[in-house]
């Protein structure tokens, strides 16, 4: 089996037009070997959150320094708890952990594969995270009860099919626009795909085109030619050299 000595750290921006307006935010995470006690032939994809509580004055420093926007009047502020940051972790994991990564033959027949692996890490300092989540919960009626309103906040209510937003936002993180057949990525103009968890946050799930940005950097990791690399979910497969989550 071939081991994977080093990781390697992804930093891109990501653009989507959403009705002709440009919308970007960056991804960022690192691929490597998951490490031993991990699941044999596993890659882990590991990216660190620092989680705040919405109305800290720590989330109001980050306010500051970052000119990011203030939870809106549909929202409060939440605490970040130990129970909070487990259940935000296995709502990502419901929706993503079900990806291989398979590298083929000349004649498409698969020589090795490895599954997917997310490892999440909290920190304190922001500056040194990957992202910055803010806990918030819903205030309005009107509002989605889950309280997640975007890659920024996340609502500490969101479970399961009663939400799972944050399973739609995790998928913008890792280099996903949105799927709701009013947006283009790359060129290309998005169907609205119910099936998609980057279109319907509570029934959509990962589909094997999101793992578009993660399949490149793992064939570099292992020196595979991108014609030679596939993800695969459940039955589905998908050709790395694509280039994009919508082929």
């Amino acid at each position: 089996m071939r081991r994977v000595a080093a990781s390697r750290p992804v930093n891109a921006r990501i653009q989507q037009f959403h009705n002709g307006t440009p919308y970007d935010w960056p991804t960022s995470f690192r691929v490597g070997h998951a490490g031993v006690g991990k699941q044999d032939r596993s890659i882990a994809v590991s990216l660190t959150f620092c989680a705040l509580s919405g109305g800290s004055a720590e989330h109001n420093a980050y306010l500051n320094r970052m000119t990011a926007a203030a939870i809106p009047n549909t929202h409060v502020g939440a605490s970040v708890t130990e129970d909070v940051k487990l259940n935000w972790k296995s709502r990502i994991e419901e929706r993503w952990s079900a990806a291989w990564f398979v590298a083929v033959d000349g004649t498409g027949d698969p020589l090795e594969q490895y599954k997917i692996e997310f490892d999440f890490t909290w920190v304190t300092d922001s500056t040194t995270a990957d992202y910055t989540v803010v806990a918030v919960k819903t205030s309005s009626p009107t509002s989605p009860a889950d309280g997640t309103i975007n890659t920024l906040y996340w609502g500490v209510d969101d479970g399961g099919h009663t939400g799972a937003a944050i399973a739609h936002e995790f998928g913008h993180l890792i280099g996903n626009p949105d799927e709701y057949g009013t947006c283009t990525f790359k060129g290309r103009n998005a169907t609205n795909n119910a099936r998609s968890i980057m279109c319907d946050e509570t029934n959509g799930t990962a589909r094997p085109g999101h793992f578009w940005l993660i399949g490149k950097e793992i064939a570099a990791l292992l020196n595979t030619p991108v014609d030679r690399a596939r993800i695969r979910v459940g039955v589905e497969t998908y050709d790395v050299s694509f280039d994009h989550p919508w082929l």
